[in-house]
Formats: C-alpha cells, sequence, structure tokens
C-alpha cells in the first residue's frame, strides 16, 4: 500500500496540469491551466508568431495533440495584456458557434492547427533581433 501512494505521488508531481509550473516553449513560458487550456507569458515586443510558435510546440510536446488539431484563443484582448490563454477545445470561446477568422492572439476564438502554430517558430529563427 505504500509503494502505491508512492507511485501516485510521484505521478501527480510529475504531471504539469498538476503541479502547474510554468516551462519555456520556443521563446516563452508556458503554464498549464488544465487538461485543455494553458496560459502563455511573454514580454514586450512579442508579436503573435511568438505565440502561436510556443502553442503548437506546447500542444505537440507536452499534450501530444495531432498536428491537424486546432488550438484556440480564450477571451479578448486587453491593453497591456502579455499572457494569453490557449485552449485545445473551442467550447467556451467565440469559436463554439464557428469559426472566428484571424491570425491575431487579440480575439477570442481565433485558431490555428497544431502543424501551423508550429510553422510559425520556423519564421522566428529567422527574424533578427
Amino acid at each position: 500500500m505504500k509503494g502505491l501512494a508512492t507511485l501516485v505521488l510521484s505521478l501527480a508531481l510529475a504531471s504539469p496540469v498538476i503541479a502547474r509550473q510554468a516551462e519555456s516553449y520556443g521563446r516563452l513560458d508556458v503554464t498549464p491551466i488544465d487538461a485543455q487550456r494553458f496560459e502563455i507569458s511573454g514580454v514586450p515586443r512579442q508579436v503573435p508568431y511568438d505565440y502561436w510558435c510556443s502553442a503548437g510546440l506546447y500542444a505537440q510536446r507536452a499534450l501530444d495533440l495531432d498536428p491537424n488539431a486546432r488550438i484556440y484563443v480564450v477571451g479578448n484582448y486587453q491593453r497591456g495584456q502579455r499572457t494569453f490563454t490557449f485552449s485545445t477545445s473551442p467550447v467556451g470561446t467565440a469559436a463554439e458557434n464557428g469559426p472566428v477568422p484571424g491570425f491575431s492572439v487579440n480575439v477570442d476564438g481565433v485558431s490555428k492547427r497544431v502543424g501551423d502554430a508550429r510553422a510559425e517558430c520556423y519564421g522566428l529563427q529567422r527574424r533578427e533581433f
């Protein structure tokens, strides 16, 4: 019984959703909220490419999502905002009622396929600072 309790505790501590600690994906920190939602924290001068790149990397590496699965922006932009929430489900976003056009991370419900979000990382590698 003691071995089982130790195993359960170690699995709980190893789980990024339960542990809720930030990890870097791309250039930004990603913090899991629950099994479907995660936050990406940036700094001034980050652009949508940076957020989509990190969201795609996280969705593929940590959540093991298929490249054709979609990632959705949750909530609308507030001035000065540097942390954005993404979800693997349209539930609770404007996309729940149908597709929301756009590319920005500022509009609730805008989405990209995981593979397309990952592709944004390649453009970042060529960009000079």
